[in-house]
């Protein structure tokens, strides 16, 4: 789980990149045309304001990429039997900070489907 996690959370970190890139015209993405306007449209930031957009969009990609390095830890509790599998139906994953735990994520399951493999 750890792993797929990192996966995934690197791969987000790298989605961001081409953002970066178009906004800052340092290619010509077809997939992305370079726009001014933001929210889908309504609101035009102008270039200086889409390149300080797209500033941020960078530091968030450095930060998926920093934060896949970073010690990390799940705890998960309230277990239930669901055919015949004992499931935790609570948990919270955690950065591990020199000032200690901090978490980033909380979850409760409420359903959920299983088909075991053949």
């Amino acid at each position: 789980m750890r792993t797929i996690f990192i996966v995934l959370l690197a791969a987000h970190g790298l989605a961001h990149l081409p953002g970066f890139v178009g906004g800052w015209r340092l290619a010509n993405l077809r997939a992305m045309p370079y726009h001014t306007t933001v929210f889908a449209g309504p609101v035009d930031i102008g270039d200086a304001g889409m390149r300080i957009a797209r500033m941020l969009e960078l530091l968030l990609a450095i930060g998926f990429e920093v934060a896949q390095l970073t010690p990390w830890r799940t705890h998960v509790w309230d277990y239930t039997r669901v055919d015949g599998m004992m499931v935790p139906t609570n948990g919270v994953a955690e950065w591990d900070t020199p000032t200690g735990a901090l978490p980033y994520w909380r979850g409760r399951l409420f359903d959920f489907t299983y088909e075991f493999a053949r």
